[in-house]
């Protein structure tokens, strides 16, 4: 796995903010309070004895101060991924990567992309972790991992998304008409789904895919599942879908500055597009 860069977090906070010009978009970014993202901000004008951003009801706007500081950033961040191109075996960077999945499509990626790596190099190292979107994609933003595989990431100006495929969510039975619908409180846009069936079906919340799929074998109720997971099972189909959503692919930008990482990353591409 590619080593984040020698700066303190505060600093990539900073530069978050930079993109976004709104601490709001900002906080939600990295997963923490608009209060905790204003602190920090602060705090790190304290330490350099400058106003960085002017705060108008439109958002941030950088200070003379904060632009020089942003540039700054930059310019180390660059000197130092350059150094670390450098002086790193071409191999060894090729052979270590560190991906995260959400599990829905882990499914679908994983036994396609494993075994691809591993017949290119045997002595690969893949370290796999897994996740909910938002807590991939934080790791990625966070360089704690080299890339994510997601559902519909949220908008990061440090994050490039690469869509890999559309899937889709419905309700899905095995024989048996019931009343009983279990759901995951952590899928997509579930409040808004939910909204719509709470007057059809007693709904039952399962914080798990594999658990809703395997009540749904069991024939003791209905699933929103997946497609993918539902199709494993040969699950039936309750109506039309409920929400399509796309898997993405996330790397964080300053992977593209080192090319041997950069040739890893297509060739995945490459692996996935027929998926």
């Amino acid at each position: 796995m590619i080593k984040s860069t020698p700066f303190k977090k505060d600093y990539l906070y900073f530069r978050t903010c930079c993109s976004t010009l709104n601490l709001s978009q900002a906080a939600e970014i990295h997963g923490m309070g608009q209060s905790a993202m204003s602190k920090i901000i602060l705090q790190l004008e304290h330490e350099h004895k400058a106003k960085l951003f002017e705060r108008t009801s439109r958002g941030l706007k950088l200070t003379a101060a904060g632009s020089h500081l942003k540039k700054s950033i930059e310019h180390l961040e660059h000197e130092w991924i350059k150094s670390q191109s450098q002086n790193t075996d071409v191999a060894a960077w090729q052979q270590r990567l560190t991906v995260g999945f959400h599990p829905v499509i882990a499914r679908s990626v994983l036994p396609l992309l494993a075994p691809a790596l591993y017949q290119q190099n045997i002595e690969f190292d893949l370290t796999t972790v897994f996740g909910t979107s938002k807590e991939i994609t934080q790791k990625v933003n966070r360089l704690e991992i080299d890339l994510g595989f997601v559902i519909n990431p949220i908008r990061n100006p440090n994050l490039i998304p690469k869509k890999i495929r559309s899937e889709h969510v419905g309700i899905w039975k095995k024989k048996k008409n019931h009343v009983l619908l279990m759901y995951n409180p952590d899928m997509y846009l579930a409040p808004k789904i939910l909204t719509k069936l709470s007057h059809q079906y007693k709904l039952i919340p399962v914080h798990n895919y594999e658990v809703i799929a395997a009540s749904v074998a069991a024939d003791t109720c209905y699933g929103i599942l997946p497609n993918p997971i539902a199709e494993a099972y040969n699950f039936e189909k309750i109506g039309s879908e409920l929400i399509h959503f796309d898997l993405c692919m996330i790397v964080h930008e300053s992977k593209f500055q080192i090319s041997e990482r950069k040739d890893l990353i297509q060739f995945m591409t490459e692996t996935l597009k027929d998926l």
